[in-house]
């Protein structure tokens, strides 16, 4: 099944602050494989991993594994900053335009 983008707006306490190992490796999977879906001729070149740089942070408000590598517009202007998870286990792709306004995908 393709996974695909759903707008959504998702509060900061809906946020999981902290991921066991588990979750960590569903999330990567998860991005992986959205990435291959929608980016399939950078897939062919590298993982999502290298292309992002998903690093993971856990901070005060949510974790995260961030874009730390790479410009990669989700819709015009607006730049994948961040892969999250929440309570409920959904996955939220996190992006922000040049004046830091954000908007979230859920990747379903």
């Amino acid at each position: 099944m393709k996974h695909y983008l759903l707008e959504a707006k998702i509060s900061e306490s809906e946020f999981k602050k902290d991921w066991s190992m588990v979750e960590y490796e569903g999330v990567c999977a998860i991005v992986q494989r959205w990435y291959e879906e929608n980016l399939p001729m950078q897939a062919r070149k590298e993982t999502a991993e290298y292309f992002f740089g998903l690093p993971y942070t856990s901070t005060s408000s949510f974790a995260m594994i961030s874009n730390t590598n790479t410009y990669c517009e989700i819709t015009p202007g607006y730049n994948i900053v961040y892969f999250a998870l929440t309570e409920n286990h959904r996955v939220i792709v996190g992006a922000w335009n040049d004046e830091e306004e954000e908007i979230q995908f859920v990747i379903n």
